[in-house]
């Protein structure tokens, strides 16, 4: 038992496109559903302790969470994950979208928020733009490489290049189909896992060191 939550018995080493932490089996199924329909390789798991049991053995490149899960919430379970050094994008779905919980959510680092009922299209884009920036970020990086862009998620490295680029969040927003809003808790987020006092001192310090994302 880690944390007060039981381990699972540790899985052979898998690989999946995505993992879906969905207690309500018709919800899961349907999310399930959905992703089929783009071939990708999808896992259901209905409780934290699952997840957490498969990534000691194996390989997930998105999750989908629902907020209200057993053990503990979404929210909880997000901000694990990252605390395990997993930057793993992960797409929120909840019937209690309200505007705190979301704030929340972001704080915590979510790729995104989807409200229920999900709509089918909505999720795949999500899901599709979440591995295209994970899959960004990870070349991004060089092999042993250590530093502030391994705190960051998909989402915020995309928004630390377009900064770097000289963006402004409207900017950024427009091009990556968010709300102002949105691109500035992110860039709040950024600052603070950095302990930059400004995003224009992070992009100096960054390419100073030869790491900035390239724009």
């Amino acid at each position: 038992m880690q944390n007060g939550v039981p381990a699972l018995a540790s899985e052979s080493a898998q690989s999946f496109d995505v993992c879906v932490v969905e207690d309500d089996a018709h919800a899961s199924q349907l999310i399930v559903e959905a992703l089929a329909t783009v071939s990708l390789r999808v896992r259901q798991l209905s409780r934290p302790s699952e997840l957490f049991a498969l990534l000691r053995s194996s390989s997930v490149r998105c999750v989908v969470v629902d907020l209200r899960l057993p053990e503990m919430n979404g929210i909880q379970l997000v901000r694990r994950v990252r605390d395990q050094c997993c930057m793993i994008p992960a797409i929120m779905v909840s019937g209690f979208a309200t505007p705190r919980v979301v704030v929340d959510a972001l704080r915590a680092g979510i790729h995104d928020f989807l409200a229920k009922p999900i709509d089918p299209q909505e999720l795949i884009d999500a899901v599709q733009e979440a591995l295209r920036l994970q899959s960004n970020a990870s070349s991004a990086r060089t092999p042993g490489e250590t530093n502030v862009l391994d705190s960051l998620t998909p989402l915020e490295l995309e928004i630390l290049r377009h900064v770097s680029g000289g963006l402004a969040s409207k900017e950024i927003a427009a091009k990556l189909g968010r709300s102002k809003r949105t691109i500035d808790y992110h860039r709040a987020t950024i600052l603070r896992r950095s302990g930059a006092r400004s995003m224009a001192s992070l992009v100096g310090e960054l390419a100073r060191r030869g790491s900035a994302p390239s724009a």
